[in-house]
């Protein structure tokens, strides 16, 4: 799965071995700043989706790493799926055994508590969902193992995927741990989530200071076995001259925000090692269209002209 894949590249690209630290133990330097919360509802950033995939599945899932791993669909929570005939509803089969950190087990409930609380919450993500499922009532269990999505439109399997792959917001939440954390002011435990997990990924979220450090730890019952890397430590180290310092002095196993510049004089030095590979991504520039001067269309053109 590509949450492990990716876990295993920053591994084999660790250019520092760090004195007293297990083999097991990988130590990431990586800006914090841009990382709100851990809410699957509202996680959109980068960095943020980087923690939310290693705490949580989804029912499916992209098989690889890269480019290449947008090639073909594989299973997550669900084990297969098909499309009934008149193209519109999905059915999912999920496995048997899969288990929350909690140690109880993922089932259809599940599935349909989290999507549609999902949809509920209606936070920014929600697009993704939102395109294709008119309502919560579209999402439901026909067994304890069985799922059925009913979409607006006919679509493919790879969009399928993109979609009900996406971490976050259709990412899968223990429901009983939600219901225990809800209140009054706050039915669907936004707030505790937001600092916890409630997931059945292959790490669980043991600690997390702002500012300093996130720490995850292995999940001894992950449904696709044990991680080899028992814990993970992402270091709030904001400035890419100190993440490649300390990667040089072996006090972080990883850098993750290193500048061009940075990673070419790297590449000089004797006893450093890089692992690349292709990645599919791409940027954007959003323009707030409430705003001065972006609210006009000639303004937006201009910028489009000038850029393409």
């Amino acid at each position: 799965m590509r949450k492990l894949a990716f876990v295993c590249v920053l591994l084999f690209g660790a250019m520092g071995v760090l004195a007293g630290v297990p083999k097991d133990v990988l130590v990431i330097g990586i800006k914090h700043a841009a990382i709100i919360d851990f809410e699957p509802a509202r996680v959109y950033e980068i960095e943020g989706s980087f923690v939310l995939e290693q705490l949580y599945d989804t029912l499916v899932d992209f098989e690889g790493g890269g480019v290449e791993a947008f090639q073909r669909v594989s299973p997550g929570l669900a084990e297969s799926w098909e499309v009934s005939a008149d193209g519109y509803t999905w059915i999912f089969h999920l496995r048997r055994g899969a288990r929350f950190h909690s140690g109880r087990e993922v089932k259809a409930d599940a599935v349909v508590f989290s999507l549609r609380r999902a949809l509920e919450l209606d936070k920014p993500p929600i697009w993704i969902l939102k395109q294709f499922v008119n309502s919560p009532d579209d999402i439901k269990a026909l067994d304890d193992y069985t799922v059925s999505i009913t979409m607006n439109q006919k679509i493919g399997e790879m969009l399928m995927g993109a979609v009900l792959g996406f971490q976050g917001i259709c990412s899968i939440v223990d429901p009983e741990e939600v219901k225990a954390h809800a209140t009054a002011d706050d039915p669907w435990a936004t707030q505790w989530l937001g600092e916890h997990d409630a997931g059945s990924g292959p790490y669980k979220l043991v600690e997390w200071v702002r500012n300093d450090r996130i720490v995850l730890e292995a999940f001894a019952d992950y449904w696709g076995g044990v991680p080899r890397i028992k814990r993970v430590v992402l270091k709030d180290i904001p400035e890419p001259a100190n993440q490649m310092l300390l990667l040089l002095k072996g006090d972080i196993d990883v850098a993750w925000n290193l500048l061009p510049d940075q990673i070419a004089e790297l590449k000089r030095k004797k006893g450093v090692k890089f692992v690349s590979t292709p990645t599919f991504i791409f940027y954007y520039a959003a323009m707030n269209m409430g705003m001065e001067p972006f609210n006009h269309e000639e303004v937006r053109d201009a910028i489009r002209y000038a850029i393409n």
